[in-house]
């Protein structure tokens, strides 16, 4: 498939570039000078590289490898368009975006990597089961700053598992973006009910 075709299948509406522009946006310039952030889920690169022209340094994770059983429905036609192709056109955007690092794998496997409280925003496009969410969140969150942010992508009627993911582990206090992006303010206060919902969830 020529790259051509690739972007035509999945680049998103352009409602959606400027949420996500809106989104980097509401940062201030301040923060994002000096911002690290971390995507789970980057496929393409479509969002990776309007958030590298946002933020710092950005640190890309996909296992760009298709897995149909953490799959819903909406992300079908997207990974139909081929994950080797959408490597390749991620690939032909990070050669221009030299503030992104590029981490092949399931997210989980790069958790090591990273300090506690060294991340200044996590943002979360991975698959969109309640179960993936709510691990991303609780893989990462002890990562994420307190002042910084927790983020993530597609809290829409169409991805039930993220709205009920974000409501049950996150609450209710989040700021929601055009592009369906979402933004909880990491505190104290939320690791602790991060921590709570988690050890809840494992009796």
């Amino acid at each position: 498939m020529k790259l051509r075709e690739l972007k035509s299948i999945i680049m998103r509406p352009d409602v959606y570039k400027e949420g996500l522009k809106n989104f980097s946006r509401s940062f201030s310039c301040e923060f994002r000078e000096r911002a690290v952030l971390v995507e789970i889920g980057s496929y393409a690169g479509e969002s990776t590289e309007i958030l590298s022209k946002g933020f710092y340094l950005v640190f890309a994770i996909d296992p760009w490898d298709s897995n149909p059983e953490s799959m819903d429905s909406s992300s079908t036609e997207r990974y139909n368009a081929g994950i080797v192709d959408a490597e390749k056109s991620f690939d032909y955007m990070r050669q221009m975006r030299p503030n992104i690092i590029k981490l092949k794998g399931n997210d989980d496997l790069f958790t090591y990597a990273f300090s506690e409280n060294s991340i200044d925003v996590l943002y979360i496009d991975g698959f969109h089961t309640f179960e993936d969410v709510k691990k991303n969140i609780f893989n990462w969150y002890l990562k994420v700053k307190v002042g910084g942010f927790i983020c993530g992508h597609d809290y829409k009627e169409e991805t039930p598992g993220v709205i009920q993911a974000v409501d049950a582990v996150l609450g209710q206090e989040k700021e929601l973006f055009d592009d369906t992006s979402w933004k909880f303010l990491m505190t104290q206060d939320l690791k602790e009910r991060i921590e709570e919902f988690y050890e809840q969830d494992k009796m």
